[in-house]
Parts: structure tokens; sequence; C-alpha cells
């Protein structure tokens, strides 16, 4: 059981654990399952009674680093049963049961958990689609009573179509199932993991809540970026017309009519976790990214060092000089016409002389003298564009791209500039190797942390001003905490949900082996937190009753989608 601030009573234990992907980070494979996932849950097993069976079952859905390896690890852990011969793999306190990545689940009171594999695809496979027909021909009334669903997904696609503003992010996968369901079930709640935050958006129009719940993830996902409202673009069938579904953060816990139209406009906060302010907040901890990231700094360092090496080592031709002979004012002017000199000597003769034009000019003109530099710089750009650039657009991120990439090319030329100016003035006495190995060190550890501040910068003010950036942002700065799960009580006409959330976790060292004292007491886990964990709740209990659900049929959505627009414009 656990006691949650906020609860009289302790929540009693879940029969049945639904686990919503990624269940090893960043990749999947045999070996990091047995570190990440097996080991910790049977470390919580670890004092049980040798002969003690698991007593829980787990259904577990595959996300997109659980597909890494074509999913193969994952099938081998998780679908052996399917052999109809193993029992089925057990870790911890659990049985695993399902025979396939996907999997529907009959619970009491005529409730079913429907889980759905994504894939990384748009477009579910043929088999897949096959097995949730067939599940749902079984589903019969019980009691005069339709079948209510509960569907799992590997990532929230009403948050992904709204981040990439595609139509079949939004709904492709999603809205395949749902039509098979709708028909005879009611679908009760959309539940999913992949964004390691909590977020509730809900339909006034259909009563439906749409629940992101990736608490466990490796880090804490921003919430600030959010919006308010999502227009989800939703069709009951191929012919169906486009209708515009409204989703708000601002949720009430209950879908009583009643508490639903909120005809007193009592403030209601939005429903994520960790709070927008917060995430602001934190935020603030990206302009220290060399901080966090040092080992990824010496590697920006190391293209600092690797472009200021071909830069120094490049020869080049002088068109800036005028005339064709020595200038007294620019002493490094060649003697004859386009005669070609190295460029350290350039840069050493021209200290202080250069404008910043000056300085591109000759780093893109010794690009074209030395190849293997042009290769880099333009290396550089591609991994810019492909990894860094936050704009969705094709022309703003090619702009944004160049942008920076210009910036760290001027950064790094200007550097080289001073570099080999200083060693020349300030360390006449050392030999020519000594100079080399002291300025090549300085461009790789210090144009790295350079580097790396830029790189918080950049990423601050994405986020910040242009609302982009926030995986890369969050996943920089390592926040562990604010992990989150959800706890479901079902009855016979009522689903409630308690969000728990857990603002800090242990470090490595937070963790201590339990006494004897603890161990008799019935401890049974091989390691307890040094300080009592602190549990809340993030918001809630949140009552769904299965009777107030509208479905998104094609004859009524078109006008329950407008009247919920409406509603959620007023809220928002």
């Amino acid at each position: 059981s656990l006691t949650v601030a906020g609860l009289e009573q302790p929540l009693p234990a879940g029969d049945i654990l639904f686990l919503g992907g990624d269940q090893a980070y960043p990749y999947a494979s045999s070996t990091e399952y047995e570190s990440r996932f097996l080991q910790p849950f049977n470390f919580t097993t670890w004092h049980a009674p040798q002969d003690q069976e698991p007593s829980r079952k787990v259904f577990v859905l595959p996300g997109n680093h659980d597909w890494y390896d074509g999913l193969s690890a994952f099938d081998r852990l998780f679908c052996s049963r399917r052999d109809g011969v193993s029992s089925g793999s057990k870790f911890g306190d659990f049985h695993c049961q399902q025979h396939r990545s996907y999997w529907a689940v009959k619970l009491p009171h005529n409730w079913w958990v429907w889980g759905i594999d994504i894939q990384l695809t748009s477009s579910l496979d043929a088999g897949q689609m096959r097995y949730f027909n067939e599940v749902a021909r079984t589903l019969q009334s019980h009691d005069g009573e339709q079948p209510r669903i509960i569907l799992c997904l590997a990532t929230p696609s009403w948050v992904e179509g709204s981040e990439s503003g595609r139509y079949e992010d939004y709904t492709e996968n999603l809205r395949r199932v749902v039509n098979i369901a709708i028909d005879k079930a009611n679908v009760c709640l959309m539940v999913a993991g992949d964004w390691h935050h909590y977020a509730r958006y809900f339909s006034p129009a259909f009563g439906l809540n749409a629940i992101s719940s990736g608490g466990g993830g490796a880090y804490l996902a921003p919430t600030h970026q959010l919006d308010s409202v999502l227009h989800v673009p939703w069709k009951t069938s191929g012919s169906a017309p486009l209708q515009q579904v409204a989703f708000t953060l601002k949720a009430p816990l209950s879908t009583e009519p009643s508490i639903v139209a909120n005809l007193k406009h009592e403030p209601r906060p939005e429903s994520v976790y960790p709070r927008r302010s917060t995430s602001r907040r934190l935020s603030w901890l990206i302009p220290a990214f060399p901080v966090w990231n040092p080992t990824f700094c010496l590697a920006l360092g190391f293209l600092y060092f690797l472009m200021y090496w071909l830069y120094s080592s490049a020869a080049n031709i002088t068109p800036l000089c005028q005339g064709t002979g020595p200038d007294p004012a620019r002493p490094f002017c060649p003697v004859g016409p386009r005669v070609r000199m190295e460029m350290d000597d350039i840069l050493i003769q021209s200290t202080g002389m250069l404008s910043p034009l000056e300085h591109l000019y000759y780093l893109f003109s010794a690009s074209r003298w030395q190849p293997m530099l042009a290769l880099v710089v333009l290396s550089v750009f591609g991994m810019i564009y492909g990894f860094l650039a936050g704009s969705k657009g094709r022309i703003a991120r090619v702009v944004e791209s160049l942008v920076f990439w210009l910036l760290h090319v001027f950064v790094m030329a200007y550097m080289t500039d001073a570099v080999l100016s200083y060693a020349v003035n300030n360390w006449p006495a050392l030999a020519s190797w000594q100079r080399i190995v002291g300025t090549s060190a300085f461009m790789w550890i210090i144009g790295g942390g350079i580097a790396g501040t830029m790189c918080g910068a950049y990423l601050f003010i994405g986020n910040r001003i242009f609302g982009t950036h926030d995986d890369n942002v969050f996943s920089s700065i390592r926040v562990t905490g604010y992990k989150n799960f959800l706890r479901m009580r079902i009855t016979r006409d009522t689903l409630t949900i308690y969000p728990i959330g857990l603002d800090k976790v242990p470090g490595r060292s937070g963790w201590r082996q339990p006494s004897d004292k603890e161990i008799a007491l019935g401890e049974q886990g091989a390691f307890v937190p040094r300080k009592p964990l602190k549990p809340h709740l993030i918001e809630g209990p949140i009552v769904i009753r299965a009777d107030q659900i509208r479905q998104m049929q094609a004859s009524q959505a078109p006008a329950a989608a407008s009247q919920a627009t409406a509603k959620a414009d007023t809220s928002a």
C-alpha cells in the first residue's frame, strides 16, 4: 500500500501493473533490460521468502526506445508465453502474461484496458488491426451497459500532433483503434507515456480525459510550452467530415455535467506536473550548459580544435591587400600579387587589423584551399541543422541553423587569430612544437567551454522566446525529480484516478540496506531510501463515470465539437 499526502487512507497495492513504454533507456537490449529493468524490480522482493510466487500481473507496451533493436529483446522478455509452453517472465512480484506487444485485458465490471503498439509509424500493422477487430466482436453489454475501455498508448498523439502540426501525428493510430471500439463500447480514458511529465487534457464536448504520464522517464520534460487548448482533427471514418475536437488543460476533476459546465466560473488550475512556473524556473539552469554537460563540451572543443588546425595550416591568397607590395598599415600583405601565404602567418601579422567580415572571408577562402576544412565546417552546419535546429518550417530551420552556424564559425576564426597572436607575443621562449601543443589545448578546452556556453544560450533563447528545443533543453539539464505515475480504482460504474507525484528522488547515495529489524517487520526490498519518500497527489482524485462519456460519433461530433471549441476558448 502507499500513503499519499492529500489522502486520508493509504492506497492499496494494485492487482495489475501497466507499463507504457521505454522500459530500457536509451536503447533496448537484453543487457539493458537486465540492468535497468529486471534487476531493479527484483530488488523490491530481495528479502521475500524463496518459495513466494509473484502475485500480480503486468502488461507492457513498447515505446520507441524498445523498438530500436526491432523489438527482438522486448519480444523475448515480455512475450514468451506466445509459444504456448513458457509460463511468462517473472520479476519482482509480477508475472508477465502477454503474447504480443499489444493486448486487451478484461477487468471486473466489464471494464477493459487496450494497449496499442504504435510501432514508430502512423499506420498500425494488419495483424494488430485484426486483433482489435476480433476483440471488439467479443464485446458484449453487461446488465444493459456497454463495455468501458481505457486506451493505452506509448506516446500521446494529441500532444505530438500539436507539436508537429501534422494530421497523421494527431490521430492516425489512435483513431483507428477508437473507431473499432466505439460501436460496441464506451472509450472512457486515453493514457499515454513517452513525454516525461504529467499533463491531463479534457474534452468538454465528450467528457473524455487524455492523460500523458511518462513520469518514469530518464529526465524531466517541460510543461510550460504545452498549449492550453488543443484542437485535435478527428474523423470517425474515411467519408466522415473532419472535425476539430477541443481538449483543454483546465480540466475538471469529474465528468459530472454540473462540474464540467462550471457555471460558477470557479478557477481551475492547469492539470500539469510540474507546474508551469516550476518548469520555467528550471529552464534557467540551461545557461550553465557546460556545468551539466562537460563531456559534450569537450566534443565541441575537439571540433573547434580540428577547425583551428586545418584553418591555420591552410595556404591562402590575400586579395584584400592593396597594390602588389607590402603595405605599412597591413604588413601581412605579400610581396607579389596573388601570392599564397600560410594562414597562421597572416593571422599573426594582422593582429587587431582584421574586421569581423574579413575574419569570415579568410576562413571561407581557406576552405577553398583546404578541402578538409571545408568538410569539417559543412559537417558542423549539418549537425546543427539535423540535431539542434528547432524550427518546424524548412526555410525557418535553414535560417536558424545558418545564423547559429555562422556564429560558431566566426567565434572559432576570431579565437584562432587571438590564440596564435598571444602565443607568438607571450610565449617567445617556447619551441614551436610547445606553442602548437599549448594553442591546441587552449582551443580544445577553452573553445569547448565557449561553444557549450553558446549552445546553452541558443537553447535557452529558443525555448523561452520561440517555444522550441523543449526536449534538448531539459535533457541537457538532467532534472531527475518530479516523477509521477497513476493509481486507478475501478468499481461498477466509476473509474477513479489518483495521479501521484514525487518531487525529489534519492540519488546514488540516497539508499541503504534495510536493517535486520526492518526485515523482520516485513521489509522485502534490497535497498530502502535513507530519507522517507514523500509521494503526493498531483490533483484530484479524478472521477470518471462511464455513463457520462459521449462517443465521437460522426452524427453527433460536429455540433458537439463546435460547442467544445467555444467553451474551451472561453475558459482559456
